[in-house]
């Protein structure tokens, strides 16, 4: 043992069904130089301790589906207020169009016969 120190060890064993990070790590082990791969199994432990909370956080299918709902009445909503604004803006349009062709009529046509 280097500098006469103890450390502390423990041995990992790979189920099938972990049998991908065994891979994962034998892989980059393999491919990047230097590579410790009890610090990065540290890191991993050390990550998911601290997030771990976050991730319990799960909505239910009934949560997502009101969020939904929610997002799409919003939607919705802002669908009708702008298709009332077009409305308004073409009813604009078309009055000023309306005003401009009255300045081209000649008055003698509008006098009755």
């Amino acid at each position: 043992m280097p500098g006469g120190r103890k450390q502390n060890a423990i041995t990992v064993s790979f189920s099938k069904k972990n049998s991908d990070i065994y891979g994962l790590l034998v892989n980059k082990k393999e491919n990047e130089k230097g590579f410790n791969q009890n610090e990065y199994i540290c890191e991993c432990i050390r990550f998911f301790e601290k997030y771990k909370d976050k991730l319990n956080n799960n909505l239910s299918e009934h949560d997502i589906m009101k969020l939904i709902d929610i997002k799409l009445e919003e939607f919705k909503n802002n669908l009708n207020l702008s298709e009332v604004q077009v409305k308004e803006v073409k009813n604009e349009l078309n009055n000023e169009k309306l005003e401009s062709d009255i300045e081209f009529i000649n008055s003698s046509w509008l006098e009755d016969d």
